[in-house]
This record gives C-alpha cells, structure tokens and sequence, in this order.
C-alpha cells in the first residue's frame, strides 16, 4: 500500500474515533466547563476546546466546533456568560473549527480570523490526508473580521492579543492570548493528546510547529494556563514537554533522511520508539506522524 494511501487509512481511522459514529450521536454531546478565571471558562465536549470569556463588552468565543452542536454550543455559552453580543475568533478554517459559524452569526455573533481561513473557507478545501472535502463556505460562515499578523481586543481590564503563527497546523493559525487571565489558547498547533496533525497541503509544517511553539512559551510563566486545540489543558511545564517531543521526533527523522532512508524505511523503523511509547497511543498513530514530519522537511 502507498504511503500516503496508508495515511489516509490511519487518520481516518483517528478521526472518526474522535468524533460521534452517527447522525444520532450528536445528541449525546455535552459541552462541559472548566473555569479558568472569574468569567473565563474552557469549553469542551464535541470538537476541540473552546475558551469563552464574559465582561462588560459581551462574550468572546475561540472556536465554532462542528455544525451539529452549534446549538448545544450557544446554549452553553448562554449558560455561562449570558446574553450579551457574541465575537467569535476561528483558530483556522478546519471542519471541526468552523462548523459552527454559520449558526453562531446567525444568532448575532461576528466572526474573526486570519485572512488565509477567510480565504480557504471560500474556495473550499480537500483534506487529502483524510480525503474529505470541505465544501466553500455560505457566506454567513465567512469570517466578517480578519488580519494578517496581529490583533488587539481590549476587553474592560482585559487585553486580548490575536496573532497569526505561520506554516503551523495550516497557514491560517491563530493563537489567542488573554493578557491579564493569563491564558493561552493554541488552537492546534498543540495536541496535548498525542502527536499532532499537521495539515501539509494548506501550508502546514513541523518547523513551523516548532517554531509557533517557542514564541507561545515566550509568553508563559510558572502560572500560565494552556488551552491546546485537543487534549486536556495543560502549564508551562507541560508545553516544555510537548516541545521537546516535537523537536526530538523532528531530529530523529530529519537525520534518518539525511542518511538517505526512504519514507518507507522510515515508516518501517523504531526510531521513534522510545516516543511512541507515550505520545503514540493516543490520538495520531506513529506511522501517521512519522510520514508527515518526514513529507515536510526539506529534501
């Protein structure tokens, strides 16, 4: 079987064991809460982790989740943080991200993102790696907001800093830092369930994983809380972790490569293994991750 035929098998595999089976799972989604600061909680339950923050100004969301629990999704929101206007900020363009933004403007909220998920969302996207198609957007899912390199909320005390991080997960990524609360939200540059999906053919790469991932801990201390787009949160001490295991499972096949190891050899070796041990039965299996890192290094 061909590499990336294979690939596809295993992330399918992943991705459907992430999400409900069926239709009727959807009704068996519960958002749940965990709150982070006085009026700042993380979401999750369907999709990825939502961070909602409430003050004076309204409700901040990051993230819309999947389509089919855009209205358990405001409902929570609602729960939580009352009725107030709604802003929206999409981490990147991917299904499990944006599905919601239709229903979400629908019910009042705006819509923000980097231009590049604007710009995906558009034309609509193939995710080859999982060979599914992500139809163009109707424009009530477009972001209405977008920016290129920074954006600055203030929010009451509150100073929300935006900022793009390039050729991570896609080229679209936004990272979200709440300044006073002290929360971080990654979107998916970080996984903190396993090894992460990088999505190559929009623009993604395990340098610029990396590289997002050390201007992220530039902003930490001992007291910081991480929101990841999958996984539990986690601290400064645990993004440590995780960049090391980026870097190391990066050094290892970057140096199998230059000895010359095909892809198949790569994808048939150990050379992972002491790291699979741990990060290799969760979410991505280590065949899955191995070929990615190695597709996007340089030749």
């Amino acid at each position: 079987m061909c590499p990336i035929r294979r690939i596809a098998m295993l992330l399918c595999l992943a991705l459907v064991l992430a999400m409900p089976a069926g239709a009727q799972d959807w009704d068996k989604v519960e958002f749940l809460s965990l709150e982070l600061a006085p009026s700042m909680w993380m979401l999750y339950g369907a999709g990825g982790n939502h961070v909602l923050a409430a003050g004076p100004e309204g409700l901040l969301l990051i993230d819309a989740d999947y389509a089919e629990v855009s209205d358990k999704l405001l409902a929570k929101v609602r729960e939580l943080g009352g009725e107030g206007p709604l802003r929206v900020i999409d981490t990147h363009w991917h299904f499990d991200h944006v599905g919601g933004n239709q229903a979400l403007r629908e019910a009042g909220a705006e819509l923000i993102a980097h231009r590049n998920v604007r710009r995906r969302m558009i034309t609509g996207q193939h995710l080859a790696v999982i060979d599914h198609d992500q139809p163009p957007a109707e424009p009530a899912a477009l972001p209405v907001l977008t920016f290129t390199d920074t954006l600055t909320l203030h929010r009451g005390p509150e100073t929300v800093t935006v900022f793009h991080v390039p050729a991570a997960h896609t080229d679209g990524d936004a990272v979200i830092h709440f300044h006073q609360a002290n929360v971080i939200h990654t979107g998916d540059v970080v996984f903190f369930c396993g090894y992460p999906f990088i999505d190559l053919n929009a623009g993604g790469g395990i340098d610029g994983i990396i590289a997002a991932v050390k201007n992220i801990l530039a902003l930490c201390d001992e007291k910081t809380q991480i929101v990841p787009g999958h996984g539990p949160s986690t601290d400064k001490a645990g993004l440590e972790t995780y960049l090391g295991l980026m870097e190391g499972f990066r050094d290892l096949v970057a140096q199998a490569k230059a000895r010359g190891m095909s892809l198949e050899e790569v994808l048939a070796s150990d050379l992972t293994a002491d790291l699979d041990q741990e990060w290799g039965k969760k979410m991505f299996p280590p065949e899955a991750f191995k070929e990615l890192v190695y597709r996007s290094l340089p030749d």
